[in-house]
């Protein structure tokens, strides 16, 4: 073989095995490119939701049905046909409602099942008035009023992940919470008529509720959460001054009133 032929048969094995070296090199970083970009394209880390929680939560109570019953003595009961007492007040409470909430999730497969609690504080109190035909010589005005100082729930969760970093769920359980009540009965035109009562004692009950939480973060999360709460009924005694007592013995209002309610929020949570 000439000098010639032996060089053009070196060049091409040298470019032969070039070749044949770089294809597996250049699809290992074309592999890296694209694993690198897929990251960068989800920032969002998937992660089990199995684990606790913790976070803050605004909102608003709304529809509130405090009713107060009048039930008293019979005696009083007597005057509702007459139009001089009211058969009930009608307590209408909104306002701001925020607290705290904390949690424990287990997830399997596509579900989510968790148990949570939370406190929260409200910026709500409302009162109700009724003046009637007149009894004795005046009319009276009857009045309630009812105050929920603070809201907590122990509830269970059961979740389905619509995808990785979104979960639907339903939520249930009990409800407590601070209750203050007032009621009294004033004589309009003869003011030394007087009944007054009032009870501060903690309710418990049930809540209701459904949701939705995102995931924005591996640890991050927002959720926006309806609920209904139902705290049952307190009865308010009254009790008559000295001047109600001798101008009408054994004559007493007593205000039964029902606690409940709806709360729209929406929360922020850290999961460890």
């Amino acid at each position: 073989m000439t000098s010639n032929g032996k060089g053009i048969l070196i060049a091409g094995l040298l470019v032969a095995f070039g070749t044949a070296t770089w294809k597996p090199v250049e699809a290992a970083d074309l592999r890296r490119e694209r694993s690198g970009a897929q990251v960068m394209g989800n920032p969002v880390a998937v992660k089990n939701w199995t684990g606790a929680y913790l976070g803050g939560n605004i909102g608003y109570a709304f529809g509130s049905s405090d009713i107060a019953d009048t039930i008293g003595t019979p005696g009083f009961v007597g005057l509702i046909p007459g139009g001089i007492v009211p058969g009930q007040l009608r307590l209408r409470r909104e306002g701001v409602i925020g607290g705290v909430q904390a949690g424990y999730n287990i997830q399997t497969g596509s579900f989510v099942l968790g148990l949570e609690t939370d406190i929260q504080i409200l910026d709500a109190g409302k009162s109700a008035s009724f003046t009637g035909n007149p009894v004795l010589g005046t009319p009276l005005t009857t009045s309630a009023r009812s105050r929920l100082e603070y809201l907590g729930t122990l509830r269970g969760r059961v979740g389905y992940l619509a995808t990785e970093n979104v979960l639907l769920y339903v939520t249930g359980g009990l409800a407590y919470g601070g209750v203050d009540s007032r009621a009294s009965v004033n004589g309009v035109l003869a003011p030394a008529l007087s009944w007054n009562g009032s009870k501060s004692e903690v309710k418990a009950g049930y809540a209701l509720g459904a949701g939705a939480e995102y995931r924005l973060t591996a640890n991050w999360s927002i959720k926006g959460e309806y609920l209904y709460y139902d705290l049952g009924r307190q009865t308010v005694r009254t009790t008559p001054n000295a001047a109600a007592a001798a101008a009408v013995p054994g004559v007493v209002y007593d205000a039964r009133i029902k606690t409940s309610g709806q709360i729209i929020r929406a929360g922020l949570n850290y999961a460890f």
